[in-house]
């Protein structure tokens, strides 16, 4: 197997928008360079992706981060590793435009209050995969979505971003029936309906029929405020 690798030292170079005190508190090695400590490639290479959704989520869309491992061999014949990220951060993309696409049936306005993003604002990935969630949690459209389009503009800084959903049926219908002595033929018929009109509202009907029952229920209810 031969010797493990240890930590020779570590370097941040090219960073303006985040302090190298800020970047090493992600350095998953110890903030005095982890040297001498065992060199770990997974722990390394999430460290690397962690710097690079810190920048993502502030609008750094286009920022590479490049993990270095230069090896060498130390005083005492042990191998080490020096290890340094190398960013080249570019400019943030602000967000021109969310569109959605392909919401047939459903209103406009129901998909985009799913929406944590608004045009203006620096663009944040975790916020575009949180908007992606609730909206596939709205139940109303056919999954897995199709993830969303992150589409460069013409200034080649700023995005557009497009949302592709596909309208599923979302309707119920029960019913049931039943015979008893004295009572006759009965049943009951019910509908239920979570995307009433499109509107993101939820409407239910019931319909109890028999020889001494004859009884409709109607109920319609709006998530957003929670009343019936």
């Amino acid at each position: 197997e031969g010797q493990s690798s240890r930590i020779g030292g570590f370097q941040i170079t090219g960073n303006r928008r985040f302090s190298t005190e800020d970047l090493t508190a992600l350095y998953p090695f110890g903030p005095d360079g982890g040297v001498g400590q065992p060199f770990n490639s997974t722990e390394w290479s999430s460290a690397t992706e962690n710097v690079t959704t810190l920048y993502s989520n502030n609008g750094y869309i286009y920022a590479q981060i490049a993990p270095e491992e230069s090896r060498r061999t130390g005083p005492n014949g042990e191998p080490l590793i020096d290890l340094r990220w190398t960013i080249r951060e570019g400019q943030p993309a602000i967000i021109n435009k969310i569109n959605i696409v392909g919401n047939d049936v459903t209103h406009e306005r129901v998909v985009r209050e799913a929406v944590v993003l608004a045009p203006g604002e620096l663009f944040n990935r975790d916020r575009l995969i949180q908007s992606y969630r609730n909206i596939a949690n709205l139940g109303f459209f056919q999954q897995p979505m199709a993830f969303p389009d992150v589409k460069t503009i013409d200034n080649g800084v700023d995005v557009d971003v497009t949302f592709r959903v596909e309208e599923r049926r979302t309707g119920n219908i029960n019913f049931g029936a039943s015979l008893g002595q004295g009572t006759g033929l009965g049943g009951f018929l019910g509908l239920e309906e979570p995307n009433l009109f499109g509107r993101g509202k939820r409407g239910k009907l019931l319909w109890q029929f028999g020889r001494n029952i004859n009884v409709f229920t109607l109920s319609y209810t709006d998530p957003a405020i929670r009343e019936t």
